[in-house]
């Protein structure tokens, strides 16, 4: 009784939350407040001192302002993407002292690093073609509390904001690189996400009278397709998936790109 009482009241609350943000949306620049990450906390086992060096002359390049030359510091690992809203994106520490380091924010997972390679490598080979005349900017999104969400039962923070901005009309790409295995077909990132996220931004789009912004969806399935048809007891094609929002980067990165940036 309890439990369905209080299942009764999430979905209650969150439905009353759906509709005051909705009311109270707006279309606004992104300012350093939005883009901004809690700063890294980087815990080191204090025997580790060649770590603690190149995390303490690296903290010192940033705090200058400096764009930190990373041939210094081979221990510390980032994913490079130049059009990224802060830098650096540090994914983890290498080598034998990597199970001694904690960092916080929690370090890219598998999915992000790739999604975040193969667009700098898609921009890379784009820039002066297809995306000519565009500029992109990726943002990593935060968590419960401080990031973009959306409701329907337990909510759901796509894990980036991508924003594709061309000459007359501009993308925003809400894009979950993420693995689906234990994810129910039913569950608020499989069940027409890209559909209600449309819906949930309509007003604010109308009211300030932009025509030229497409907000989307998109979830890039680290899961295999046929285990999924197999988990989800489904016959669903790629396109059928696609028609879905959920594409699948083991066909080719390249082509997960081009779906999301040339509509």
């Amino acid at each position: 009784m309890c439990e369905a009482l209080e299942a009764w009241f999430e979905r209650d609350y969150r439905l009353q939350q759906n509709r005051f943000e909705t009311k109270h949306m707006r279309v606004c620049r992104v300012g350093e407040a939005q883009a901004q990450y809690p700063p890294y906390k980087v815990l080191v086992r204090v025997d580790q001192r060649n770590v603690i060096g190149e995390l303490t002359a690296l903290a010192h390049e940033l705090l200058s302002g400096r764009n930190p030359d990373w041939t210094r510091y081979p221990l510390v690992r980032k994913q490079r993407f130049e059009r990224h809203l802060y830098q650096p994106l540090l994914i983890a520490v290498d080598g034998s002292a990597a199970d001694t380091v904690s960092l916080s924010p929690k370090v890219l997972e598998k999915s992000e690093r790739e999604f975040v390679a193969a667009l700098q490598t898609y921009w890379e080979a784009e820039r002066l073609g297809q995306l000519a005349g565009h500029k992109l900017y990726l943002l990593r999104n935060q968590s419960r509390g401080r990031g973009l969400g959306f409701y329907e039962t337990e909510g759901f923070f796509p894990d980036f904001i991508l924003w594709n901005i061309g000459p007359q009309r501009q993308q925003v790409l809400f894009i979950e690189p993420h693995g689906l295995l234990m994810e129910k077909r039913g569950s608020d990132k499989v069940t027409g996400f890209h559909e209600r996220l449309q819906d949930y931004v309509a007003t604010g789009l109308q009211t300030a009278g932009r025509d030229d912004i497409a907000v989307d969806g998109w979830i890039l399935s680290e899961t295999p397709m046929l285990d999924l048809q197999q988990q989800w007891d489904v016959p669903w094609t790629e396109q059928d998936f696609a028609s879905r929002h959920i594409l699948f980067p083991q066909t080719g990165y390249s082509q997960v790109m081009k779906q999301l940036l040339l509509p």
